[in-house]
């Protein structure tokens, strides 16, 4: 054990596992699995060896014939003889129920399979299964009719012969675990022979890349076509090249993810070498599985591939808000319109060194770009004001930042009252800072009362976007919450609805939707503007959204400033996170 902990700590035991190489986790798995294969039987003997061989005191007294005069002096022991009883029954009952799921599964396909293909290979199969239930019963009653035979075995006065009999179900069981255990192993090799017999060459295995396909119950050497594919041909069909002790695992797989297919008129069969079959068959479970494993962007530092990325380990968060220190009260008003614990919002979201590190430890987030949180600057309607506070912000999220560039980047914030003025510190930030784009909520409050509200979507916001595709950068279109009169009419006495329920998909669907119509994406092809949420509930109306546009009559005028649909440039210009949206049916 001591030499196991070792070898794990070499191979990374401690370590972050986006830091470890790809080998190392193979080796570190392969250490803990011999772990636990050495360490539950040898506790639960220590245990047991324990109970029973202290059960009485002095020891002698378990196999003196003193313990009915003694019984004050020893654990009970016929109930330690029922409990060791029913444990090994409940044990024989787990490894019987254990494989039925699979063994039910695998006699459906078998039986569908032999309703178009006669082959002796697949009724070999199917009598391979039906043995394995059957001998795992067998095994199970035995045990259980031991349980019966204990009472006789620890009352009777004729010990020397019941424990006969009582031993003889031992044999049995054993026996039939042993023969259980065989049966996979006797098929092939029967199924092995029988092709022998046949006169087929199992001898020289296919390489990775070639198959064997044969239709309407034709056998391999009879009528089949050798075709050789590459990896990604592979996928298209859904079946992985896999050793044959593997294959009815990948059946399962194909048949639950629908990816054969033709069940019984079209068959695949391969033979290649062991250790290529594993490490296909890891690859098509990470390609084809995702239930268990998911793929997704790697940890800058990583050298693991994706199929290690296990629950999502290593994502890249875009939308990830901050507040500065100084602005933690404003913060806390804010959120306590949406959040239940507004305290706690506001003193996460002021923190980027120790919390928010912590917490992407945590969930397995490998990297964020952080932005600021609404309303931010789009809520300071003075422009001197903005525009000073949006460089405050950008020059502290750089120095925050500063020596974190593996795990954070930054969009950064601008005040959009002069597109001029917007340009020229996103081409600072992006160019001196480092920045990643830049994020700005939906509308710039402006006027003397900041009751007046600046769009996006203008002519006079050409320079603006210019900027951003010059510079190859993205932006961010975020929600802001309502305020001035805006709050007050519309919102004031349905506060419950500010925020994601569904304040934010209007404002955000209003500025997206005007860019779209009044043309930006046309005088600005390559520009890219990313929405977060699902896309602030636009996606699922682009088609009553184009069919209105399109189907019916494009309005008078648009179709000047607007010259492809809706979803075209949806499909060409704007991106769509999952930001807020949790759910994963």
């Amino acid at each position: 054990m001591m030499t196991l902990q070792t070898m794990m700590v070499k191979n990374g035991l401690g370590k972050d596992v986006w830091t470890i190489p790809s080998e190392s986790i193979d080796s570190f798995l392969l250490c803990q699995w011999i772990t636990i294969l050495l360490y539950t039987p040898q506790v639960t003997f220590v245990k047991c060896l324990l109970v029973f061989a202290f059960a009485c005191q002095p020891a002698s007294l378990s196999w003196s014939g003193l313990y009915e005069h003694n019984k004050d002096k020893c654990l009970p022991l016929p109930e330690l003889y029922y409990l060791a009883t029913s444990i090994n029954l409940s044990t024989d009952v787990l490894i019987f129920v254990m494989p039925i799921p699979k063994v039910l599964v695998s006699l459906s396909i078998e039986n569908a399979r032999n309703k178009a293909n006669s082959s002796s290979r697949l009724k070999l199969d199917a009598l391979s299964s039906r043995n394995k239930l059957i001998t795992s019963i067998i095994a199970t009653v035995a045990a259980g009719v031991r349980i019966a035979w204990v009472h006789k075995f620890l009352y009777t006065t004729n010990f020397t012969y019941e424990n006969a009999e009582f031993d003889v179900l031992y044999f049995v069981e054993i026996s039939i675990g042993v023969t259980c255990a065989c049966v996979p192993s006797c098929a092939r090799l029967a199924r092995k022979t029988w092709r022998k017999m046949r006169g087929y060459d199992d001898s020289h295995p296919a390489s990775v890349d070639t198959f064997q396909a044969s239709g309407g119950g034709s056998r391999g050497g009879h009528g089949g076509i050798q075709i050789s594919q590459s990896f990604s041909q592979k996928r298209a069909t859904g079946i992985q090249a896999v050793s044959r002790n593997a294959e009815d695992e990948v059946e399962l797989i194909n048949t639950a993810l629908g990816l054969r297919p033709d069940h019984g008129k079209v068959k695949y069969s391969v033979k290649v070498e062991h250790a290529a079959a594993n490490q296909i068959r890891r690859t098509y479970k990470a390609t084809y599985f995702p239930k268990y494993l998911q793929t997704c962007s790697h940890h800058p530092k990583s050298t693991v591939p994706s199929k290690y990325w296990i629950n999502m380990l290593g994502k890249i968060a875009l939308e990830e808000a901050f507040a500065l220190p100084r602005m933690k009260e404003q913060t806390e008003r804010w959120a306590s319109l949406f959040a239940v614990d507004g305290q706690k919002h506001a003193r996460e979201v002021t923190d980027i060194a120790e919390i928010r590190t912590n917490y992407m430890d945590e969930y397995g987030v490998g990297y964020q770009i952080l932005s600021y949180t609404a309303p931010g600057v789009q809520d300071i309607y003075d422009p001197k004001e903005a525009h000073a506070f949006a460089r405050e912000i950008n020059d502290y999220a750089a120095e925050q930042i500063k020596g974190k560039e593996d795990r954070f980047g930054c969009f950064a914030t601008l005040s959009m009252h002069h597109p001029s003025e917007a340009a020229a510190e996103l081409e600072r930030c992006v160019l001196e800072l480092g920045f990643k784009g830049a994020l700005v909520n939906d509308t710039q409050r402006t006027g003397h009362d900041g009751d007046d509200m600046i769009f996006y979507d203008g002519p006079e916001w050409d320079l603006f976007w210019e900027t951003c595709t010059k510079l190859d950068v993205p932006f961010y279109l975020h929600p802001r919450n309502p305020t001035g009169t805006m709050f007050e009419k519309l919102w004031k006495d349905r506060k419950w609805l500010i925020g994601p329920p569904l304040s934010f998909a209007q404002g955000v669907g209003l500025s997206m939707l005007g860019m779209v119509t009044n043309g930006v994406f046309d005088r600005h092809p390559d520009l890219q503007i990313i929405i977060g949420h699902l896309g602030e509930h636009i996606p699922p109306d682009l088609w009553r959204i184009d069919h209105w546009f399109e189907d019916i009559k494009k309005p008078l005028g648009m179709a000047a400033q607007c010259k492809k649909t809706i979803r075209d440039y949806f499909a060409q210009n704007i991106w769509i996170t999952t930001s807020g949206n949790f759910s994963s049916p």
